[in-house]
């Protein structure tokens, strides 16, 4: 009996120090106006679902406008203010997820740039 009381107040602990956390992160969006305004509306599964995709997979076929990850094909223009949400999804599309999986998506598209700017450099100065 103690154990499953024990359980649930680990549970409750564990989530209210993401949600301290989580508004502790959000605090920094104070401080960059490009991410003020926000075409779409922020929905919960929109952001899970995109998460766990970043989690899981490596963006591939980087387009003009769409990226994948996974089978999944993410919307990436007009970054940071509509972006990042799952393109053909269906009603997801109106939707878009919070702004730390955003800046967290761009960021890993950024990385993949970096890379492919670096290994040119390397392959010409050789």
């Amino acid at each position: 009996m103690k154990t499953k009381n024990k359980s649930s107040e680990n549970d409750f602990n564990a989530t209210i120090g993401n949600t301290v956390l989580s508004a502790v992160l959000n605090l920094q969006f104070i401080f960059k106006p490009k991410y003020w305004l926000m075409n779409k509306r922020y929905n919960k599964k929109v952001d899970d679902i995109m998460n766990q995709l970043l989690d899981k997979y490596e963006f591939t076929k980087i387009t003009g406008n769409t990226a994948y990850l996974g089978d999944n094909e993410i919307w990436i223009t007009n970054a940071p203010y509509s972006c990042m949400y799952p393109y053909k999804f269906g009603y997801e599309s109106r939707y878009r997820p919070s702004r730390l999986t955003i800046q967290k998506g761009l960021r890993k598209l950024q990385e993949i740039e970096d890379k492919k700017q670096s290994d040119f450099i390397n392959s010409i100065s050789v």
